[in-house]
């Protein structure tokens, strides 16, 4: 299930849908209401990119093709636009301080966050999709070196890893506490 789709159907959320798979953008831009960024999240703006295309399985990173159990390869791959994460975020004009960023791109979760700018965006909570790989460390040391801590209740059984900035404590701290979530 994906974590944007549950807060624009049910809470009426508003974002951004970045997508590199023409088929995926189609879809997305059928059937959800949010705007949708046809690119791939890059280390380098204005680059072409060659992604695989598979219906159940986008991903730019290799590794993850010849090891996912359930990844079968048609050997299909395009080339896309590629872009920074800051770079999208100017582009679309998103407020430095927004309130979510779900980042689940199939193993590239590391590559995304590293291209966002922390001096200048700084969402106040951060969902990133770790299937329970590895990097999922790597993840949480760059997130945690931006000033973001963990939520150790959510992240525990989940895909995704939850991170939240100290000050959405401060300022719903009670409420949070008060939930049980940490």
């Amino acid at each position: 299930m994906s974590n944007t789709f549950l807060l624009e159907t049910d809470f009426g959320w508003n974002g951004l849908l970045i997508e590199p798979s023409p088929e995926s953008v189609q879809l997305l831009r059928k059937f959800r209401k949010c705007a949708v960024i046809p690119v791939a999240i890059s280390s380098k703006s204005s680059v072409k990119l060659e992604i695989a295309i598979e219906p159940e399985f986008n991903t730019t990173n290799a590794a993850d093709q010849k090891h996912h159990r359930l990844f079968k390869t048609s050997g299909r791959t395009i080339r896309v636009e590629g872009s920074t994460l800051s770079k999208v975020f100017v582009m679309n004009c998103v407020p430095d301080d927004f309130e979510y960023l779900s980042i689940d791109c199939e193993g590239d979760e590391l590559e995304v966050l590293k291209t966002n700018d922390w001096l200048r965006f700084k969402p106040k909570l951060i969902s990133v999709n770790h299937n329970f790989r590895s990097d999922r460390v790597s993840v949480r040391r760059l997130l945690e070196g931006e000033g973001y801590i963990l939520d150790p209740i959510n992240s525990q059984f989940s895909w995704d890893a939850w991170y939240l900035l100290p000050e959405v404590l401060e300022d719903r701290g009670t409420e949070y506490m008060a939930s049980g979530r940490i």
